[in-house]
Protein backbone atom coordinates (compact mmCIF):
# COMPACT_ATOMS: atom_id res chain seq x y z
CA UNK A 1 0.00 0.00 0.00
CA UNK A 2 1.05 3.31 -0.61
CA UNK A 3 0.60 6.15 1.94
CA UNK A 4 -0.03 9.74 0.90
CA UNK A 5 -0.42 12.80 2.80
CA UNK A 6 -2.65 15.74 1.58
CA UNK A 7 -1.66 19.14 2.23
CA UNK A 8 -4.27 21.27 1.87
CA UNK A 9 -8.28 20.87 1.99
CA UNK A 10 -9.45 23.18 -0.30
CA UNK A 11 -10.99 22.90 -4.01
CA UNK A 12 -8.76 21.37 -5.72
CA UNK A 13 -7.66 18.68 -3.28
CA UNK A 14 -11.14 17.76 -3.56
CA UNK A 15 -10.26 16.73 -7.06
CA UNK A 16 -7.45 14.89 -5.63
CA UNK A 17 -9.03 12.65 -2.93
CA UNK A 18 -11.91 11.70 -5.74
CA UNK A 19 -8.64 10.27 -7.67
CA UNK A 20 -7.17 8.54 -5.02
CA UNK A 21 -9.71 7.07 -3.83
CA UNK A 22 -10.14 4.96 -6.98
CA UNK A 23 -6.77 3.57 -6.34
CA UNK A 24 -6.98 0.25 -4.79
CA UNK A 25 -3.02 0.45 -4.25
CA UNK A 26 -3.19 4.11 -2.71
CA UNK A 27 -4.35 5.03 0.81
CA UNK A 28 -5.06 8.61 2.08
CA UNK A 29 -3.48 8.39 5.98
CA UNK A 30 -3.45 12.38 6.52
CA UNK A 31 -5.09 15.30 5.56
CA UNK A 32 -3.79 18.49 6.64
CA UNK A 33 -5.01 21.86 6.82
CA UNK A 34 -4.52 25.00 8.86
CA UNK A 35 -8.30 24.71 9.24
CA UNK A 36 -8.14 21.29 11.40
CA UNK A 37 -12.44 21.41 10.84
CA UNK A 38 -12.24 21.97 7.18
CA UNK A 39 -9.60 18.61 7.01
CA UNK A 40 -11.56 16.68 9.10
CA UNK A 41 -14.73 16.96 7.15
CA UNK A 42 -12.65 16.09 4.10
CA UNK A 43 -10.86 13.11 6.23
CA UNK A 44 -14.44 11.89 7.17
CA UNK A 45 -15.32 10.83 3.86
CA UNK A 46 -12.17 9.05 3.33
CA UNK A 47 -11.94 7.48 6.57
CA UNK A 48 -8.31 8.63 7.34
CA UNK A 49 -6.74 11.22 10.17
CA UNK A 50 -7.00 15.18 9.86
CA UNK A 51 -4.39 17.53 11.34
CA UNK A 52 -3.29 21.04 11.25
CA UNK A 53 0.50 20.17 11.90
CA UNK A 54 2.28 19.89 8.79
CA UNK A 55 5.67 18.71 10.43
CA UNK A 56 3.76 15.54 11.79
CA UNK A 57 2.87 14.55 8.60
CA UNK A 58 6.33 14.66 7.52
CA UNK A 59 8.01 13.01 10.21
CA UNK A 60 5.22 10.17 9.77
CA UNK A 61 7.69 7.15 8.52
CA UNK A 62 4.37 5.83 6.95
CA UNK A 63 3.78 8.65 4.65
CA UNK A 64 5.73 8.03 1.22
CA UNK A 65 4.54 11.00 -0.25
CA UNK A 66 2.75 14.39 0.17
CA UNK A 67 0.13 15.99 -2.56
CA UNK A 68 0.67 19.70 -1.75
CA UNK A 69 -2.53 21.22 -2.48
CA UNK A 70 -2.14 24.63 -1.16
CA UNK A 71 -2.48 28.23 -2.37
CA UNK A 72 0.57 28.71 -4.78
CA UNK A 73 2.25 31.51 -2.48
CA UNK A 74 2.88 28.80 -0.16
CA UNK A 75 4.38 25.70 -2.59
CA UNK A 76 8.18 27.01 -2.26
CA UNK A 77 8.20 26.84 1.65
CA UNK A 78 6.15 23.74 1.20
CA UNK A 79 8.09 21.54 -1.17
CA UNK A 80 11.53 22.47 0.92
CA UNK A 81 10.54 21.25 4.31
CA UNK A 82 8.84 17.88 2.11
CA UNK A 83 11.68 17.78 0.39
CA UNK A 84 14.15 17.91 3.43
CA UNK A 85 11.61 15.53 5.38
CA UNK A 86 12.42 13.07 2.38
CA UNK A 87 9.28 12.84 1.01
CA UNK A 88 8.06 12.37 -2.52
CA UNK A 89 6.33 15.44 -3.67
CA UNK A 90 3.17 16.06 -5.41
CA UNK A 91 2.47 20.20 -6.25
CA UNK A 92 -0.22 21.49 -8.10
CA UNK A 93 0.76 24.34 -10.75
CA UNK A 94 1.99 26.71 -10.84
CA UNK A 95 5.73 25.63 -9.34
CA UNK A 96 6.22 28.53 -8.04
CA UNK A 97 5.67 32.39 -8.80
CA UNK A 98 9.42 32.81 -9.89
CA UNK A 99 11.65 31.06 -11.95
CA UNK A 100 14.15 31.19 -9.44
CA UNK A 101 12.12 29.91 -6.97
CA UNK A 102 10.96 26.82 -9.23
CA UNK A 103 14.73 25.90 -9.92
CA UNK A 104 15.84 26.20 -6.55
CA UNK A 105 12.57 23.57 -5.66
CA UNK A 106 14.94 20.91 -8.09
CA UNK A 107 17.86 21.47 -6.84
CA UNK A 108 16.57 20.94 -3.14
CA UNK A 109 14.44 17.99 -4.32
CA UNK A 110 17.39 16.63 -5.91
CA UNK A 111 20.21 16.96 -3.30
CA UNK A 112 17.63 15.24 -0.64
CA UNK A 113 16.82 13.03 -3.37
CA UNK A 114 13.42 12.89 -3.44
CA UNK A 115 11.11 12.93 -6.88
CA UNK A 116 8.87 16.17 -7.26
CA UNK A 117 6.21 16.47 -9.88
CA UNK A 118 4.47 19.18 -10.88
CA UNK A 119 0.03 18.27 -11.66
CA UNK A 120 -1.00 20.06 -14.66
CA UNK A 121 -3.97 17.83 -15.51
CA UNK A 122 -4.64 19.23 -19.07
CA UNK A 123 -1.95 16.78 -20.19
CA UNK A 124 -3.92 13.92 -19.03
CA UNK A 125 -7.96 15.13 -20.54
CA UNK A 126 -8.28 12.86 -23.24
CA UNK A 127 -8.71 15.36 -25.73
CA UNK A 128 -5.61 17.43 -24.81
CA UNK A 129 -3.51 13.61 -25.77
CA UNK A 130 -5.55 13.31 -28.53
CA UNK A 131 -4.47 16.62 -30.13
CA UNK A 132 -1.02 15.72 -28.70
CA UNK A 133 -1.03 12.54 -31.02
CA UNK A 134 -2.65 14.16 -33.96
CA UNK A 135 0.66 16.53 -34.03
CA UNK A 136 3.21 13.64 -33.31
CA UNK A 137 2.12 11.48 -35.84
CA UNK A 138 1.78 14.36 -38.40
CA UNK A 139 -1.51 14.12 -39.11
CA UNK A 140 -2.18 18.10 -39.32
CA UNK A 141 0.93 18.67 -41.57
CA UNK A 142 2.35 22.23 -40.68
CA UNK A 143 0.08 23.65 -38.40
CA UNK A 144 0.02 27.42 -39.27
CA UNK A 145 -2.83 29.03 -36.87
CA UNK A 146 -3.45 28.01 -33.49
CA UNK A 147 -6.01 29.40 -30.80
CA UNK A 148 -6.36 28.27 -27.17
CA UNK A 149 -8.99 30.24 -24.53
CA UNK A 150 -10.58 29.11 -21.49
CA UNK A 151 -12.69 31.30 -19.23
CA UNK A 152 -14.23 30.41 -15.63
CA UNK A 153 -15.93 32.51 -12.73
CA UNK A 154 -13.52 34.48 -10.97
CA UNK A 155 -12.43 32.65 -7.92
CA UNK A 156 -12.55 35.39 -5.50
CA UNK A 157 -16.26 36.02 -6.26
CA UNK A 158 -16.73 32.25 -4.60
CA UNK A 159 -15.02 33.11 -1.46
CA UNK A 160 -11.14 32.22 -3.03
CA UNK A 161 -9.55 35.95 -1.72
CA UNK A 162 -5.91 35.01 -2.39
CA UNK A 163 -6.69 35.15 -5.97
CA UNK A 164 -6.57 38.40 -5.95
CA UNK A 165 -3.46 39.31 -4.78
CA UNK A 166 -0.81 38.47 -7.56
CA UNK A 167 1.92 38.27 -5.26
CA UNK A 168 0.08 35.32 -3.53
CA UNK A 169 -1.31 33.60 -6.86
CA UNK A 170 0.31 34.52 -9.80
CA UNK A 171 -2.81 36.05 -11.73
CA UNK A 172 -4.36 34.77 -14.71
CA UNK A 173 -0.87 33.91 -16.36
CA UNK A 174 0.84 31.93 -13.99
CA UNK A 175 -2.88 30.40 -12.20
CA UNK A 176 -5.01 29.79 -15.52
CA UNK A 177 -3.43 30.40 -18.78
CA UNK A 178 -0.33 28.39 -17.55
CA UNK A 179 -2.11 25.29 -18.38
CA UNK A 180 -2.46 26.88 -22.28
CA UNK A 181 1.45 27.40 -21.99
CA UNK A 182 1.88 24.34 -21.31
CA UNK A 183 0.01 23.18 -24.40
CA UNK A 184 2.36 25.08 -26.10
CA UNK A 185 5.47 23.65 -24.40
CA UNK A 186 4.39 20.31 -24.57
CA UNK A 187 4.00 20.35 -28.40
CA UNK A 188 5.87 22.92 -29.96
CA UNK A 189 8.80 23.65 -27.66
CA UNK A 190 9.38 27.51 -25.93
CA UNK A 191 7.86 30.03 -27.50
CA UNK A 192 8.37 33.59 -28.40
CA UNK A 193 5.98 36.50 -27.09
CA UNK A 194 5.13 38.46 -29.83
CA UNK A 195 2.47 40.83 -27.55
CA UNK A 196 0.78 40.33 -24.07
CA UNK A 197 -2.19 42.38 -23.00
CA UNK A 198 -4.27 42.11 -20.19
CA UNK A 199 -7.85 44.12 -18.77
CA UNK A 200 -7.84 44.54 -15.03
CA UNK A 201 -11.05 45.30 -13.43
CA UNK A 202 -12.21 44.21 -9.49
CA UNK A 203 -15.03 41.52 -10.75
CA UNK A 204 -13.19 40.61 -14.43
CA UNK A 205 -9.50 39.83 -15.68
CA UNK A 206 -8.43 38.99 -19.21
CA UNK A 207 -5.61 38.06 -20.98
CA UNK A 208 -4.49 37.96 -24.95
CA UNK A 209 -1.07 36.34 -25.81
CA UNK A 210 0.29 36.65 -29.39
CA UNK A 211 3.42 33.93 -29.49
CA UNK A 212 5.41 32.29 -32.73
CA UNK A 213 6.94 29.27 -32.19
CA UNK A 214 10.75 29.41 -34.44
CA UNK A 215 9.31 27.24 -37.38
CA UNK A 216 5.73 26.98 -35.89
CA UNK A 217 2.78 28.12 -35.80
CA UNK A 218 1.32 31.46 -34.67
CA UNK A 219 -0.03 31.24 -31.75
CA UNK A 220 -2.75 33.29 -29.68
CA UNK A 221 -3.61 32.45 -26.16
CA UNK A 222 -6.94 33.85 -24.43
CA UNK A 223 -7.98 33.32 -20.67
CA UNK A 224 -10.76 35.04 -18.79
CA UNK A 225 -11.78 35.08 -14.68
CA UNK A 226 -15.76 36.10 -15.90
CA UNK A 227 -17.73 38.10 -13.15
CA UNK A 228 -20.85 36.12 -13.81
CA UNK A 229 -20.42 32.17 -13.83
CA UNK A 230 -20.86 31.23 -17.26
CA UNK A 231 -21.75 27.20 -16.61
CA UNK A 232 -18.26 26.32 -15.31
CA UNK A 233 -15.17 25.98 -17.28
CA UNK A 234 -15.05 27.04 -21.27
CA UNK A 235 -12.14 25.61 -22.93
CA UNK A 236 -11.13 25.68 -26.66
CA UNK A 237 -8.25 24.52 -28.93
CA UNK A 238 -8.43 25.15 -32.68
CA UNK A 239 -5.75 24.57 -35.03
CA UNK A 240 -5.24 24.79 -38.43
CA UNK A 241 -2.39 23.23 -41.05
CA UNK A 242 -1.80 23.10 -44.68
CA UNK A 243 -3.91 20.04 -44.90
CA UNK A 244 -6.78 20.25 -41.97
CA UNK A 245 -8.17 21.51 -38.85
CA UNK A 246 -8.93 20.42 -35.35
CA UNK A 247 -11.48 22.08 -33.32
CA UNK A 248 -12.08 21.44 -29.54
CA UNK A 249 -14.93 22.77 -27.84
CA UNK A 250 -15.61 21.17 -23.86
CA UNK A 251 -19.27 23.19 -24.34
CA UNK A 252 -20.17 21.36 -28.08
CA UNK A 253 -22.31 18.58 -28.39
CA UNK A 254 -19.88 17.10 -29.92
CA UNK A 255 -16.64 18.94 -28.61
CA UNK A 256 -13.84 17.44 -30.56
CA UNK A 257 -13.89 17.54 -34.68
CA UNK A 258 -10.56 16.61 -36.76
CA UNK A 259 -10.37 16.70 -40.53
CA UNK A 260 -7.40 16.38 -43.15
CA UNK A 261 -7.38 16.55 -46.23
CA UNK A 262 -6.16 13.09 -46.70
CA UNK A 263 -9.20 11.41 -45.79
CA UNK A 264 -8.74 11.10 -42.38
CA UNK A 265 -11.19 12.16 -39.56
CA UNK A 266 -12.25 11.86 -36.36
CA UNK A 267 -15.07 13.16 -33.61
CA UNK A 268 -15.48 12.45 -30.19
CA UNK A 269 -18.20 12.61 -28.06
CA UNK A 270 -18.85 14.11 -24.46
CA UNK A 271 -19.00 10.58 -23.33
CA UNK A 272 -15.55 9.62 -25.00
CA UNK A 273 -13.42 12.39 -23.34
CA UNK A 274 -14.96 12.21 -20.11
CA UNK A 275 -12.66 10.08 -17.83
CA UNK A 276 -11.18 11.43 -15.24
CA UNK A 277 -7.95 13.03 -15.55
CA UNK A 278 -7.39 13.72 -12.35
CA UNK A 279 -7.15 9.94 -11.54
CA UNK A 280 -4.92 9.44 -14.76
CA UNK A 281 -2.37 12.57 -13.66
CA UNK A 282 -2.23 11.38 -10.33
CA UNK A 283 -2.24 7.39 -10.85
CA UNK A 284 0.77 8.48 -13.74
CA UNK A 285 2.54 9.98 -11.00
CA UNK A 286 2.55 7.18 -8.35
CA UNK A 287 3.63 5.29 -11.12
CA UNK A 288 6.73 7.23 -11.57
CA UNK A 289 7.54 7.31 -8.08
CA UNK A 290 7.09 3.55 -8.08
CA UNK A 291 9.68 3.81 -11.35
CA UNK A 292 7.05 1.97 -13.15
CA UNK A 293 6.48 4.75 -15.63
CA UNK A 294 8.83 7.76 -16.78
CA UNK A 295 7.43 11.25 -16.18
CA UNK A 296 5.45 12.69 -19.00
CA UNK A 297 6.36 16.23 -18.20
CA UNK A 298 9.64 17.30 -17.70
CA UNK A 299 11.81 19.85 -15.34
CA UNK A 300 12.50 21.99 -18.27
CA UNK A 301 9.48 21.78 -19.84
CA UNK A 302 8.01 23.16 -16.01
CA UNK A 303 10.32 25.80 -16.20
CA UNK A 304 10.11 26.86 -19.92
CA UNK A 305 6.71 27.21 -19.19
CA UNK A 306 6.50 28.84 -16.45
CA UNK A 307 8.93 31.67 -17.48
CA UNK A 308 6.58 32.30 -20.50
CA UNK A 309 3.92 33.05 -17.97
CA UNK A 310 5.89 35.70 -16.14
CA UNK A 311 7.45 37.27 -19.50
CA UNK A 312 4.03 37.54 -20.56
CA UNK A 313 2.87 38.79 -17.70
CA UNK A 314 5.89 41.21 -17.40
CA UNK A 315 4.99 42.41 -21.30
CA UNK A 316 1.38 43.00 -20.53
CA UNK A 317 2.09 45.22 -17.39
CA UNK A 318 4.53 47.33 -18.87
CA UNK A 319 1.62 48.49 -21.97
CA UNK A 320 -0.29 48.88 -18.76
CA UNK A 321 -4.09 47.88 -20.42
CA UNK A 322 -6.89 49.01 -18.48
CA UNK A 323 -4.81 48.35 -14.94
Amino acid sequence: MFNIAIIGAGNIATMHVAAYQKMKDVRIKTIVDVDVERAKIMAENVDCKASSDIDEVLHDPDIEAVDICLPNFLHLETVIKAAEAGKNIICEKPIALTVEDAERMFEICQKNYVALYIAQVCRFMTAYQEIHQLLANKEIVDPKLVRLSRSVHYPILVGQDWYKDERKSGGLFLDFVIHDLDFIVWNFGKPEIISSQLISEEKLKGIIINLKVDGGPMITVNGVWTSVDQGGLHQRVEIDGTNGFLHYDNRNEIPFVFKNTSGKSRMLSKETLCNDPFYRELRHIINCFRGTEQPLITDKEVIQTLETAIEAREIAREKGLNE
